[in-house]
């Protein structure tokens, strides 16, 4: 087995209240700071939100919530390129299934410069999801 390598691509999960303004008040302090948001999802509860986020740069982004109040935590995630025709997210998903990787979320990404659809990925076991979908010819960002 090869040398063991985490993943590429970190994301950002802000918790912020379930009321009007608060997405706006942590997406602005990015923006000031010059942070930019590569990808992005929103999932509610009742009392609050969380705001989970591919960034650029990333330590900046940490520092600025930190020092505006935020509370947040990281983690890493697969940026997995997808081609742009039916069928292909199954076929990530049945890769994954087959190898026995359960699928925590997953949401797509805004934008990318090769024009490929890109989709951000958490699972269970991000090592073994990484390398089973690597030898299958997967690129992982």
């Amino acid at each position: 087995m090869g040398k063991k390598r985490g993943t590429d691509m970190k994301q950002i999960s802000v918790y912020v209240e379930n009321k009007v303004g608060s997405l706006e008040e942590a997406t602005q302090i990015l923006a000031k700071n010059k942070v930019n948001i590569r990808a992005f999802s929103v999932f509610d509860t009742t009392d609050f939100s969380i705001l989970r986020m591919v960034v650029e740069p990333f330590k900046k982004a940490e520092e600025v919530l930190e020092e505006n109040g935020f509370v947040w935590n990281s983690n890493e995630v697969l940026g997995l390129p997808l081609k742009d025709t039916p069928g292909s997210l199954h076929e990530v998903l049945a890769l994954l299934k087959e190898g026995g990787f359960n699928v925590n979320y997953m949401y797509s990404i805004v934008m990318q410069e090769e024009g490929t659809p890109l989709i951000i990925v958490h699972t269970d076991d991000m090592e073994g999801a990484r390398e089973r979908l690597e030898e299958k010819g997967y690129n992982i960002k």
